[in-house]
């Protein structure tokens, strides 16, 4: 197995940023918040994404929609609260 390239837990992603209409919190997301489910994404609130239907239409691609696709549209979404200081 191979890896393109690995983060400690209290890194931050850089792959993906957050669009204009994106949450500024999302540059604040460790590893460790995301294996916490503390990522600032309540899913109680607003359900599981990888469940959502409307993706692809939003993105403009067929469903299911590829990983990276999903995540660029997660980039475009508000959180529900700060990294950190919830779960979801």
């Amino acid at each position: 197995m191979t890896r393109a390239h690995s983060v400690p837990p209290a890194g931050h992603l850089t792959e993906y940023y957050p669009t204009v209409d994106g949450d500024r919190r999302l540059l604040r997301i460790t590893l460790k918040h995301l294996l916490q489910h503390s990522g600032g994404w309540d899913r109680d609130e607003v359900g599981d994404p990888v469940f959502w239907r409307h993706v692809g239409e939003a993105m403009g691609v067929s469903e299911p929609v590829e990983q990276h696709v999903l995540i660029s549209y997660m980039m475009s979404q508000k959180l529900q609260f700060t990294p950190g200081q919830s779960r979801s």
